[in-house]
């Protein structure tokens, strides 16, 4: 046996591709897991799951729903389970406004065809544009801030989102349809419908109307000279000040440029004490071994070798004697080993 959609189940946007695929695969492993739930003789909640039972060829459960809030309950449900993006649930809520505004609309006709019997038995007439018993409407439903508010809140989004909504399904359904499928999120539709943003509009402040009276009895402005020679003194004052500080700014750079100098002059003279330093000690690394060269040809007296020694400048002497007459010793004892051998 079949059974109908339920205009509520209708609310939650369809399956993708993907998902019913999935669905109806896993109900062809392991069969149906939740019950199909019917209300009015509508099914209410798994609408999808009747169809992948039939494509598969499996018997579907029901069960009845016996709640008091059928439309909360097919939300609830449907929220907790799916996937949905805030835009998607934006959808919901704007669709679920749709409903509370139609039925908010059918109680307000009840209630004008009640009230146009008058009293003690008379009929009273009203014309086709009166609005007694129905209070303002716009295209055919009321505006409630109320029904928005709960639209928003079973929806789980702001209110902006189930405005924007609202607009986009009535003035472009099938770009809505692109919105519950998750194909383009609803501030980007509503741009597209409204050109502008949600929130963005603001209402004109009316123009004042000047009073005739007045501008005739007011008195014209004179020029504001002072003010304007007020402002060329600032600026020369301030031009004065930028002289100043570019000043200082130049006088600056020339400490740095002179202390830059300084640092390299001193660096110069480090260089040249470390150069003269090692051509010191070359110099008088050279004239030792000059002196060794000399006692390696012929034997010096101690007194000759103190006399050599006084080519080694004064700094060095001390330390360089005791290691050139050592030297010159062992130089010796080779020389008589070598003889006697």
């Amino acid at each position: 046996m079949g059974y109908p959609i339920h205009p509520y189940a209708d609310l939650i946007p369809p399956m993708t591709v993907a998902e019913y695929v999935e669905l109806r695969e896993s109900i062809r492993a392991n069969g149906l897991m939740r019950a199909i739930t019917l209300y009015e003789g509508m099914v209410l909640d798994g609408r999808h799951r009747l169809r992948a039972c039939a494509e598969v060829g499996v018997s579907p459960q029901y069960e009845t729903y016996g709640g008091n809030a059928p439309l909360a309950f097919v939300v609830g449900t449907n929220l907790a389970r799916r996937h949905l993006t805030t835009s998607q649930r934006g959808a919901i809520g704007a669709r679920m406004l749709a409903v509370f505004e139609r039925e908010a609309h059918e109680r307000q006709i009840a209630a004008g065809e009640h009230g146009m019997q008058g009293g003690r038995g008379k009929t009273k007439t009203l014309g086709s544009n009166s609005t007694q018993g129905f209070g303002k409407a716009t295209n055919g439903t009321r505006r409630n801030p109320r029904a928005t508010e709960r639209a928003a809140e079973m929806a789980g989004v702001g209110k902006s989102v189930v405005q924007q909504g609202k607009a986009v399904l009535n003035r472009e359904p099938d770009l809505f349809g692109a919105v519950e499928r998750g194909e383009i999120a609803m501030n980007t539709a509503y741009r597209q419908v409204t050109g502008k943003e949600s929130g963005q509009e603001t209402k004109k402040a009316p123009t004042p109307r000047a009073n005739p009276s007045l501008l005739e009895t007011a008195p014209t402005p004179a020029p504001k000279t002072e003010s304007v020679h007020g402002y060329k003194v600032a600026f020369r004052k301030q031009e004065r000040e930028n002289e100043a500080l570019r000043a200082k700014l130049g006088e600056a750079e020339l400490a740095t440029l002179a202390a830059r100098a300084n640092l390299r002059q001193e660096s110069r003279d480090m260089a040249a004490m470390q150069i003269s330093r090692f051509d010191a000690e070359r110099t008088a690394r050279i004239k030792e071994m000059a002196l060794y060269l000399a006692l390696a040809e012929r034997e010096l007296t101690e007194g000759q070798v103190c006399d050599a020694l006084g080519m080694i400048p004064v700094t060095l002497r001390k330390r360089k004697h005791d290691a050139i007459r050592e030297g010159i010793e062992a130089w010796r004892v080779r020389r008589s080993r070598a003889a006697a051998d």
